[in-house]
């Protein structure tokens, strides 16, 4: 699957969870406003709790097509992920770079106090 392709299932699949969720928490304003916070900074812990807070009482887990769709999700960016590769590098300006688990490298640079050939 092409990385463009994957990226438009991901946020399809995304927006149906999400789609959905909003559905089930169309009576809780609380989970509305909370999944809407998380969403405009995913990264904040204070708004992850709020919306871990506020899902919970919506009894999702009795929802076996948000389930569907959240597995669905988590497998897709997984794949995704895995075809990324494990290292994320960016090297500039460097000399003797390793990537890699367990490697076993000697690297001399400059003078070694060896005898330069003429």
């Amino acid at each position: 699957m092409s990385h463009r392709l994957t990226i438009y299932l991901e946020e399809d699949m995304y927006d149906a969870l999400k789609s959905r969720l909003m559905k089930k928490a169309e009576k809780n304003e609380d989970a509305q406003d909370a999944i809407a916070k998380n969403e405009k900074q995913p990264e904040s812990k204070a708004r992850q709790e709020l919306l871990k807070e506020e899902l919970g009482k919506l009894s999702l887990d009795a929802d076996e097509e948000l389930l569907k769709l959240a597995q669905s999700l988590l497998n897709v960016l997984k794949e995704s992920s895995d075809k990324a590769g494990k290292y994320n590098v960016d090297v500039q300006n460097s000399q003797g770079i390793v990537v890699g688990d367990n490697s076993n490298v000697t690297q001399n640079f400059g003078d070694t106090g060896r005898k330069k050939q003429k």
